[in-house]
């Protein structure tokens, strides 16, 4: 399936729109104003996947997915910049074999009920990225932790006069940073991600 991570990142990655802020009225230094105003999308769930894998015993294939999520991504003309931002519903992971489900949602992995929400938010990201591809770097929030990460996008042709594209984000996590240290004999640490956003523009 070639994912990511346990979501997902996840970078991101349910189901509200992502409003564009206002530009600020003083302008940071080195960057001028270009009379261009942010403009935001918003990721649509039914035209997008949030999977991940990992392996158990070495080989076998732990697949899943989450449904619900919301978020965006805005552009920053000033700042010439591109930010992500994805907030995933964990409760509602699925999973297959299906058999892992009840672990998977418990204290020993995600821990749904006391940490319902899986987030993303991404580091100012150059203009060529979600055009050419290249390295998505931010901080992943997952039951309750919260580290620096890197994905990985793909090049998608993403223009910021377009109406919508796809964004396509791969990479990998150690679940054991995230203190999920169960079953370290038969499950590998490293879970693969990817996050497949339609991103829709908003209008303001």
């Amino acid at each position: 399936m070639g994912v990511p991570a346990v979501w997902t990142v996840f970078l991101m990655a349910a189901c509200t729109a992502c409003v564009a802020p206002a530009l600020a009225d003083e302008r940071p230094a080195g960057h001028p104003d270009t009379g261009e105003a942010a403009t935001a999308w918003r990721f649509e769930p039914d035209d997008s996947r949030i999977d991940f894998e990992l392996a158990a015993l070495g080989m076998i294939g732990i697949h899943g997915r989450f449904p619900r999520f919301e978020g965006g991504s805005t552009w920053d003309p000033v700042a010439r910049a591109w930010r992500i931002e994805t907030r995933i519903d964990a409760t509602s992971l699925e999973i297959s074999p299906e058999r892992y489900l009840s672990w998977a949602r418990s204290s020993e992995f995600f821990s749904v009920t006391r940490h319902p929400l899986v987030v993303f938010r991404s580091d100012p990201a150059p203009e060529s990225l979600l055009r050419e591809g290249g390295v998505l770097t931010g901080q992943l929030v997952l039951r309750g932790v919260e580290r620096a990460v890197r994905f990985r996008v793909a090049p998608a042709r993403c223009q910021p006069d377009q109406s919508a594209c796809m964004i396509d984000v791969s990479g990998e996590i150690n679940r054991r940073q995230f203190g999920m240290e169960s079953r370290r004999l038969t499950l590998s640490s490293q879970v693969a991600l990817r996050l497949q956003l339609r991103a829709v523009r908003v209008d303001p």
